[in-house]
C-alpha cells in the first residue's frame, strides 16, 4: 500500500524541508518530482552540497546522459533522483520506496501516476507531497482522493472536503495495478526493497 502524506510548506522553505526530510529517514531509493528542468538541476546541486547522493533527469539530457543517470539511480550509487514528470515518463525502476512531490502537479491523474512509482506488487511505499497556497487548483481532487484511499486529510485541506455522499471507501490504498485501466498513466507492478542509510553515511566536510 501507499501511505500518502501532505505537508504544507512555504515556497521559500521547500529546500530546507526536503533536506530535513531526507536526513530524518533511513536511506532508500527516492524519486523527487519538480516542475521545471532548471529546478531539477538546481535541486540536484543543493542536495549534492549537502552530501546527499543524487542525480537529476530532465528533457535537456541527451541519450547518453539519460542512460548514465538511470544507471546511477538503479544501481543505488545515486539513490535520489530529481526529475520532471515528462522525463520520468516510461521510467520503470524497481525498489523505489519514497516518492516526493517537491512541486505538486495540477492534475490528479498525473499525481496518481507519480505516486504509482512506489509500492509495486502490493508492497508498502511512501508518497510525500509538499503543498503550498499556490496548489489550490488540485486541492479538491487531492482531498477527495485522500478520503477515498483512507488516508489522513491534513487540517489545512479541510475547506476542500467534498460531500461525504460522493465518497467511495472501496479502496484502502492506491494500487497502481487496479488503477491501470481507469488511469492510463498507471504503471505495472514491480518489486521493492529497503536500503541502508543516509544520515549516518553522509561524509564529513573534511573527507
Amino acid at each position: 500500500m501507499i501511505m500518502q502524506k501532505v505537508i504544507k510548506v512555504e515556497e521559500q522553505s521547500k529546500e530546507e524541508t526536503l533536506i530535513n526530510l531526507l536526513c530524518s529517514q533511513p536511506p532508500s531509493r527516492t524519486l523527487i518530482f519538480v516542475s521545471t528542468k532548471h529546478k531539477a538541476d538546481h535541486l540536484d546541486d543543493i542536495l549534492y552540497n549537502e552530501f546527499l547522493p543524487c542525480i537529476s533527469l530532465h528533457g535537456d539530457r541527451n541519450q547518453k546522459e539519460r542512460e548514465l543517470a538511470l544507471q546511477a539511480f538503479k544501481s543505488g550509487r545515486s539513490p535520489i533522483l530529481v526529475a520532471t514528470s515528462l522525463a520520468a515518463r516510461g521510467l520503470d525502476v524497481k525498489d523505489v520506496l519514497h516518492i516526493i512531490n517537491f512541486d505538486l502537479c495540477d492534475d490528479i491523474d498525473e499525481y496518481v501516476h507519480r505516486i504509482g512509482r512506489t509500492a509495486r506488487a502490493g508492497n508498502p511505499g511512501l508518497a510525500t507531497t509538499f503543498y503550498t497556497d499556490g496548489d489550490y487548483v488540485i486541492a479538491p481532487q487531492l482531498t477527495k482522493l485522500l478520503l477515498e484511499c483512507n488516508q489522513e486529510v491534513p487540517e489545512f485541506l479541510n475547506e476542500f472536503l467534498p460531500n461525504v455522499d460522493n465518497i467511495s471507501y472501496e479502496k484502502d490504498f492506491v494500487d497502481p495495478d487496479t488503477y491501470e485501466q481507469q488511469h492510463p498513466l498507471a504503471m505495472t507492478s514491480s518489486d521493492r526493497q529497503y536500503n541502508d542509510g543516509y544520515r549516518n553515511s553522509r561524509p564529513s566536510e573534511t573527507s
